[in-house]
């Protein structure tokens, strides 16, 4: 018994990760959500998973909307700055309620919005003032049972 024990022990303070594979975890870029009070309690690494609970209607799927669009949108392209995090997204529709056009919409008007700013932003500059504005303009009815997965 005493061997099972000091073995027990042995194995329980064995580590569980390298040093490399800790810097690896912690040193990769941050996935921002895009919704400043979630961002504002730390952002998402790489395999982390998001989960929204909540009564019907609360906001749950637009949370979970608007946090997908940040991840799959990307950071820069053709000089335009996104703010995205190039990466996948795997969103698990419980209840047979997730509405995949609103999925699409959000992700057009925020590319629509981001591309008008940036050349508003490169006219102005132009004139010698600087002002541009993005804002994704959405809203949707939250259903129940819809969790998303940020890897």
């Amino acid at each position: 018994p005493a061997m099972e024990t000091e073995e027990s022990a042995l194995a329980f303070l064995a580590p569980d990760e390298t040093a490399a594979t800790l810097l690896s975890r912690v040193l990769t870029d941050p996935m921002l959500t895009g919704i400043p009070f979630i961002d504002g309690h730390g952002a998402l690494r790489a395999g982390q998973m998001l989960e929204v609970c909540g009564v019907g209607g609360s906001g749950k799927t637009e949370i979970l909307m608007q946090a997908a669009v940040n991840c799959v949108m990307p950071r820069s392209r053709g000089g335009v700055h996104f703010g995205g995090c190039e990466s996948s997204v795997l969103l698990v529709d419980l209840d047979g309620k997730f509405d995949t056009l609103r999925l699409l919409k959000i992700l057009t008007t925020r590319i629509k919005d981001t591309i008008t700013a940036a050349a508003t932003l490169h006219h102005t500059a132009g004139t010698g003032g600087t002002h541009a504005t993005a804002s994704t303009g959405t809203h949707a009815t939250a259903s129940t049972g819809t969790h998303a997965t940020a890897s």
